[in-house]
């Protein structure tokens, strides 16, 4: 048999397959059910897929200095970019918008809708960050003042939560807003968020800890809980062992049942080394997230802002430096962990990755973002104005994590901070540039900013189909 033919059979099946799955699942799924969503992966063996461009998005009326691409996130075929600094009503409210994959035509990612909180108040800065996962979007208003109405410096934080359909097809409503029970001036609940089907986590980095101020925290809330349809608070979690100005919650990121935060100046390795700590549901009884793991930067670096971004995948745990000096200042680090690595039940280090070509001010490990055998970097102080590097798993020797591309943007200006932010899902990735001109180019501080979407290239869409599970 040719080996045209055995591909194109293989391929048929492999197709056949997931349909079936497909209906399967959506034939027994009960009334009322959500749908979580698992990922169907490319072919096995057909190696690393390099990633084109394929769109550049901006914010609809783009306005200098709302920095557009602040915050990035993907799902599926939706993609959410949160614009921090919008003013409607409010100054610097902030606002997030949805851009969904063949909206306005095949291959086209167009908008879907434009997102504002219910009550914006004026340097409440919504947008900050967002994540997304199947058909909830849950957004950061890390300076809403919730908690001392009438005081514009509370600073105490909110986040926000959409639904698909919420209010009619393809619209997407608010349905809840989130506050933490402790909420306090100066929190910052919402400088990052994260979210894994009927879990959400909100970090509030600047939150005091007993008598260490600015320690921080982060919250889990999950739906259902206080009655249907509701979200509500489960936990308060905070480093046990941390302390003064450690900022815990400065990052968050979820995956099933274990939990990764970063604490991007807690001096344990070095002064302002940053650390990162994974926890795990039931960890220390039924409900508990229980501390598996606190990780710090090997070489003791000061400075190095280790956590500064985190994000899992299953058993992979990859956290940014970008401040770590190598050979040069802020060159940036990225460090990938793996579960049972070394020792089972810990977290050991797979190793640390580098950009091919280090740059004094680069800051690679701002954003990370990992998914399967891929992992981006992103480096917005490059010349060029920022880059993103995507390193793929056995490049350079089995297990090992080879950098095979350098992303950067197809109309690059120097000081675009393009991969100051990044998400990946399956075979989109994209990348924001909060700095961006192109809404008033004559003014190089505009800075109204843009988001870029690649895709990987000679993979299908039938390779990421992600197929609907039973989630009461």
């Amino acid at each position: 048999m040719a080996d045209g033919t055995r591909k194109t059979i293989m391929l048929t099946l492999s197709f056949v397959a997931v349909a079936v799955a497909f209906t399967l699942l959506g034939s027994v799924r009960p009334d009322g059910a959500r749908a979580a969503y698992a990922d169907v992966w490319h072919q096995p063996g057909a190696g690393p897929s390099l990633f084109t461009e394929v769109k550049k998005v901006a914010a609809s009326g783009a306005v200098a200095g709302n920095n557009f691409g602040v915050s990035v996130a993907a799902h599926g075929d939706t993609v959410v970019v949160g614009e921090y600094h919008y003013s409607l009503g409010a100054t610097h409210s902030g606002a997030a918008y949805v851009f969904r994959r063949d909206q306005g035509g095949p291959g086209n990612w167009g908008l879907v809708r434009r997102l504002l909180p219910s009550d914006p108040g004026a340097y409440d800065h919504f947008g900050r960050d967002v994540a997304i996962h199947g058909d909830t979007i849950v957004i950061g208003a890390m300076e809403a003042d919730d908690a001392c109405t009438g005081n514009v410096d509370c600073d105490s934080g909110a986040a926000y939560l959409f639904e698909r359909d919420e209010g009619g097809p393809a619209n997407w409503g608010q349905v809840r807003k989130l506050n933490a029970s402790n909420a306090a001036l100066g929190d910052y609940f919402g400088i990052a968020v994260g979210i894994d089907t009927d879990t959400v986590v909100i970090g509030a980095q600047l939150k005091d800890y007993g008598s260490s101020a600015n320690q921080g925290a982060a919250y889990i809330f999950e739906r259902n809980q206080g009655g249907s349809g509701m979200w509500g608070q489960t936990k308060i979690i905070s480093d046990t062992l941390g302390a003064l100005n450690d900022r815990f919650g400065s990052s968050v990121a979820i995956s099933a049942d274990t939990l990764a935060v970063g604490a991007l100046t807690c001096d344990k390795g070095g002064l302002r080394s940053g650390c990162a700590l994974v926890f795990e549901r039931d960890q220390g009884g039924s409900g508990n997230w229980g501390v598996t793991a606190r990780l710090f930067p090997d070489d003791g670096l000061n400075g190095g802002h280790f956590g500064s971004d985190v994000d899992i995948d299953q058993d992979l745990l990859a956290v940014g430096a970008p401040g770590h000096f190598g050979s040069l200042e802020d060159q940036g680090a990225v460090y990938l962990y793996g579960r049972n690595q070394g020792t089972p039940g810990s977290w050991g280090l797979v190793g640390q990755l580098l950009a091919a070509d280090p740059g004094s001010g680069a800051n690679f490990g701002d954003a990370v973002a990992i998914e399967g055998d891929t992992l981006l970097a992103g480096a917005p102080g490059t010349p060029e104005g920022g880059a993103v590097y995507a390193f793929y798993r056995d490049q350079g020797g089995l297990s090992s994590w080879g950098q095979l591309q350098k992303l950067s943007a197809s109309d690059a200006f120097a000081g675009d901070g393009f991969g100051s932010a990044a998400a990946l899902f399956g075979i989109t990735a994209v990348v924001g540039a909060p700095f961006d001109d192109d809404a008033c180019p004559i003014n190089p501080s505009c800075n109204a900013g843009s988001a870029y979407l690649f895709q990987q290239a000679g993979v299908t869409l039938d390779a990421t189909l992600y197929l609907p599970l039973i989630s009461n």
